[in-house]
Parts: structure tokens; C-alpha cells; sequence
């Protein structure tokens, strides 16, 4: 399986609030907050931006990740691949210190992207399951980095490799192969730990529908997650951060 095509990231960019970046629903869910709550928690407990300090989002989509950076460094380079995201991001982001640009494969040859201090990637590696194109990214992500520079990545993956026959949305990277790969790019782990159970392990199908449609207040989408979290101690399936420094 290769990344999602663009034709489809240019179809939900469109979509109302966070729903163009986290569950694609025709309307904005208590759950799409809540996640994007939990994310941007766990990012800031992860990293420590600088005000001197050069970023980029990769796979920025409408710049969920970029608003908070942006505030806090010198510069953001915001890049994705779907020109209709990108469109989002800069009337969502008009930040005069951020740059967004379309991606059309890893960047490796721009040489404007070196010596960076961060890289957050944020549902990004989840959506590249081709092996060539997630090690093409790694590779950049890698090159891409000072000595001493941050990668912050947080990914839905398996606790053990998914075999072929598992459902659709089981088929997602193990995370020991994940964390195997930025090893072996010079990028030691730092912290790789689950932040939230996925929406299809949340309980019954009728409770993830209730969610799902903001039936039930965020305060307790939160209660009913970190429950069902700490029942299953650790999770399948979940929202993994991964903290990577470049040796």
C-alpha cells in the first residue's frame, strides 16, 4: 500500500474544523477535538521550541500543528501534498514567520531544508505504507536535522505487525519496525509511548458512533479513552508519540 492519493486529501480539505485532518466527517465531532487536544498535549510535553529555533511541519494539512509553532519559533516551513490542504493552512495560519509550500516527494534536494532544529510529523508516517516512499522519508527526515535536532512524530500504530488477512484499518506499521527504522537512520528514540487508544477500540461500536457524533461532552470522550486505555494497559492498536533526536 502506497500513501492515500491526493485526490482524496484535496476532497476532505474542505471539510469543517479539524474534520479535514483527523476523522474526515461531514461535520466537526467531539472526537476530532478531543484528539486534537491529546496531540497537541502530548507534543508540548515531548518538545521544548526555541524562539531562534527553524521548523517544519510535515504533512501540515489546514495547520493544526503549525498554530501552536508558530508562535513559539522563528520559522515554520509548513509542506503537504495536497494543494487544496495547503490552500486551507494559509487562511487558517496567516502567520508571518510560516511558509507553506506543496509537496511533490521528499524534498530531499532543496537545500533550504538543512540544519533544521525540529521536524513534527503528526499522522503523517501512518499514511505511507509503500516501503520505498517511508524509507525516502525517513532518509530526509534524517538529513534534514542538525546534530542534536528533534523529531517528533506521532502515528496510529500496531503493537505487533499486522498480518495480512487483519482488517483494513489494522493494517498499519508495528511499531518495533518503526522505531527500528529511525534507529537505523541515526535518529535514537528517545520516547515512544501510546497517548490514546484508536477510535475503533474505544468500546462497543454504538459508544464509538455516540463519540464519533458528539453525543457525549469532551470531558467525557477524555474519561471513557484513558479508561479503556488503562483496562487494556497497552493498547493494540493507538496514537503512538515517538521522540527522535539526530545523533
Amino acid at each position: 500500500m502506497s500513501a492515500s492519493p491526493r485526490s482524496f486529501w484535496d476532497e476532505v480539505a474542505r471539510l469543517p474544523g479539524l474534520s479535514a485532518v483527523t476523522d474526515y466527517e461531514p461535520v466537526e465531532t467531539c472526537w476530532a477535538r478531543y484528539l486534537t487536544v491529546l496531540h497537541l498535549r502530548a507534543i508540548g510535553s515531548a518538545l521544548a521550541p526555541r524562539p531562534g529555533d527553524h521548523y517544519l511541519d510535515y504533512g501540515c494539512g489546514v495547520g493544526r500543528i503549525t498554530r501552536w509553532l508558530a508562535p513559539r519559533v522563528a520559522r515554520v516551513l509548513a509542506l503537504d501534498t495536497s494543494a487544496a490542504m495547503i490552500e486551507e493552512a494559509r487562511a487558517r495560519c496567516p502567520f508571518a514567520n510560516v511558509e507553506h509550500r506543496v509537496l511533490e516527494g521528499p524534498p530531499a534536494s532543496d537545500a533550504s531544508l538543512r540544519e533544521l532544529d525540529g521536524i513534527v510529523a503528526i499522522w503523517v508516517l501512518q499514511h505511507i505504507l509503500d516501503d520505498e516512499l517511508f524509507a525516502a522519508t525517513l532518509d530526509f527526515f534524517a538529513a534534514a536535522l542538525r546534530p542534536g535536532g528533534v523529531l517528533c512524530c506521532l502515528d496510529r500504530l500496531c503493537r505487533e505487525e499486522p498480518r495480512d488477512e487483519a482488517p483494513s484499518y489494522l493494517r498499519l506499521r508495528g511499531r518495533a519496525r518503526q522505531l527500528d527504522a529511525l534507529e537505523r537512520r541515526g535518529l535514537r528514540v528517545l520516547r515512544a509511548e501510546p497517548v490514546s487508544v484508536a477510535e475503533q477500540v474505544l468500546g462497543s461500536p454504538a459508544l464509538t458512533r455516540l463519540v464519533k457524533r458528539g453525543r457525549l461532552p469532551l470531558a467525557a470522550t477524555a474519561a471513557l479513552d484513558l479508561a479503556w486505555a488503562r483496562r487494556q494497559r497497552d493498547p493494540f492498536l493507538a496514537d503512538v508519540l515517538v521522540v527522535a533526536s539526530r545523533a
